[in-house]
């Protein structure tokens, strides 16, 4: 290794000069004057420096030291050539001595090289950081969607639990009174014909509570989100309930092919649907009952209509049932139209989107 303490003594440091100072910045050679400040503001791709000794330009030994921006000294040996080129050079500062050993004269020229910015001292360590700081974000969203995913589970199990409760419980509550008055009956030994009524209500109340079980689980398994096997759920359910009122049903449905229905969205509409056609089979008297259904650009729109006996319009929002109607449209986030009138039948329609 050699030392540049020991050249910069020599005086003698005029008989070595630059010749040629020339740099390739993206394909474009320019030269510099070496006379004044060298700094390059992109990093070249090529360096090429030529050197003379003007006092022994036959037979030199030439050397080359050059402190790095690390401040690493290290030396290249040239011998007789008089040319040296440096590729892709990082940022920093540089210090390049030529030495011809035979007579020990020198020359020193100086430079910088702007940093490009992934060379810069805080580079790595902002690279760890902003990567920590997307890891964590990965692993919060990944952990607000599972804790999400156990909510949105605890919600709709209440909601079931809620739905069972209010359905099956009324209905049950119902074949107990009328299990009571028959049982009463009974013990009087009245007529058996009286019975037959009471017998039927029993046989209809179970029958409501098997469906809306049936279709309160259908609706909540994760296999059943194809819309054409829910809206055959529906013809299926309805066709069972009206067939035995001697009901005649329309069931009509356009733009459902293959989409697919949340078990929220589901669970609701069959709910809604359900409450309907309940009311239709009970009360309406009616002799036909109509079911339309339409997709269309992820909406929805049901509409169920009946030419049974009505009621008035005041009367619209009394009745369990009818709440019922309004607290389904309300989860659905869904507008909830009902028209009737006295001898003319009822209309129900829901509008919500998917």
């Amino acid at each position: 290794m050699i030392s540049l303490k020991g050249f910069c003594q020599n005086s003698d440091t005029s008989a070595i000069v630059i010749t040629k100072f020339a740099s390739r910045i993206l394909h474009q050679d320019s030269s510099w004057n070496t006379k004044k400040p060298i700094y390059f503001k992109t990093q070249p791709a090529l360096l090429t420096i030529e050197f003379q000794d003007k006092a022994d330009s036959i037979n030199p030994n030439f050397v080359c030291v050059y402190l790095e921006p690390m401040m690493l000294l290290d030396t290249l040996k040239l011998g007789k050539s008089t040319i040296i080129n440096f590729n892709n050079l990082a940022g920093g500062d540089y210090t390049l001595t030529f030495i011809n050993l035979k007579n020990q004269h020198q020359a020193k020229i100086e430079f910088s090289v702007a940093f490009v910015f992934w060379q810069r001292w805080w580079f790595v360590p902002v690279v760890f950081l902003i990567s920590l700081g997307i890891l964590g974000l990965i692993f919060f969203l990944f952990f607000r969607y599972r804790l999400r995913q156990k909510l949105r589970t605890h919600r709709l199990r209440d909601n079931i639990a809620s739905d069972l409760h209010d359905d099956v419980g009324a209905t049950l509550s119902s074949v107990r009174m009328v299990s009571e008055l028959l049982r009463n009956q009974i013990l009087k030994k009245k007529n058996h014909d009286e019975m037959l009524p009471l017998i039927e209500r029993i046989i209809g109340s179970a029958t409501e509570s098997i469906e809306t079980m049936r279709g309160v689980v259908w609706t909540i398994n994760p296999n059943n989100e194809n819309a054409t096997d829910f809206i055959e759920k529906l013809r299926n359910f309805a066709q069972e309930m009206l067939n035995s009122r001697q009901i005649t049903l329309d069931f009509e449905v356009k733009g459902f092919s293959d989409e697919k229905l949340s078990l929220e969205v589901q669970r609701n509409l069959f709910l809604f649907f359900k409450e309907a056609i309940h009311n239709i089979a009970k009360h309406s008297e009616a002799k036909t009952a109509k079911v339309n259904l339409v997709f269309d650009e992820k909406a929805i729109k049901l509409s169920i209509s009946d030419d049974g006996i009505g009621f008035e319009n005041d009367r619209i929002y009394e009745g369990q049932g009818l709440k019922s109607f309004r607290k389904r449209a309300e989860e659905l986030e869904g507008v909830l139209k009902i028209n009737s009138e006295t001898g003319k039948g009822t209309q129900i329609e829901l509008y919500f989107l998917t």
